[in-house]
């Protein structure tokens, strides 16, 4: 946990200086960066192990007998990658204020831009269970090249008992993590909106494409009263 990285001085004076709903929301936040980093190195090794010995050397092309199917899901994959490498860079270098002793005051307003580039996952949540269903079955066909590739390679993989169809879910599964974080928000809003009074109007949306998020504001994005 947050408080857990903090010494017991700090934490006790930020306490005494912020109260108990400032240390709560430090909490959410420190869980959105943890996680952040954990699946960002979850997608790099999907990409290491399964992805780059597919392309041939130093080139955006890949191999013969890639499956096209397969190769543009992982192109995809790559670009969400890049996405969550910003996002986790960002988060990372608002949390700083806590190695100074303070408190992260804004989130949401940095991780906004993000929102309408979410639409990187679009393509990818509408073919990766036919991805998984051909993937299955090169796998069960004992003569397929692709299909030994994997099997190779899950046997060398650090992730050792996940099959490549279970990791192809791992960017479903974040996307339904956020989508539970937005109902965090919104029960922060209840909360933190009733102390500072805020209007209704001032929900916030972004959208692009068939991707739209409307929520309330983050606590995160409210400033403290001084």
């Amino acid at each position: 946990s947050w408080r857990e990285t903090l010494r017991s001085s700090t934490y006790k004076a930020l306490l005494s200086h912020h109260g108990p709903t400032e240390m709560q929301r430090q909490e959410i936040i420190y869980e959105l960066v943890t996680s952040e980093q954990v699946y960002v190195q979850c997608l790099d090794s999907i990409v290491q192990t399964y992805v780059l010995p597919l392309r041939s050397r130093d080139s955006k092309s890949w191999l013969p007998g890639v499956p096209p199917e397969i190769s543009r899901l992982f192109d995809w994959l790559e670009d969400i990658v890049v996405l969550h490498e910003e996002m986790l860079h960002t988060v990372r270098g608002t949390a700083l204020v806590w190695e100074r002793g303070g408190v992260v005051e804004r989130i949401a307003e940095p991780l906004r831009h993000f929102v309408p580039r979410l639409e990187v996952y679009q393509p990818y949540a509408v073919r990766v269970d036919e991805v998984k269903e051909l993937v299955e079955s090169c796998g069960r066909d004992g003569g397929d090249q692709f299909g030994e590739y994997i099997r190779m390679r899950e046997r060398g993989s650090e992730r050792q008992g996940d099959s490549l169809v279970h990791l192809l879910d791992e960017p479903i599964t974040r996307l339904t993590y956020y989508r539970e974080l937005f109902k965090v928000r919104v029960r922060w809003w209840y909360l933190v909106g009733r102390i500072h009074r805020l209007p209704r109007s001032d929900f916030w949306s972004a959208h692009r494409g068939s991707i739209a998020i409307t929520c309330p504001p983050c606590p995160c994005s409210i400033p403290r009263r001084r």
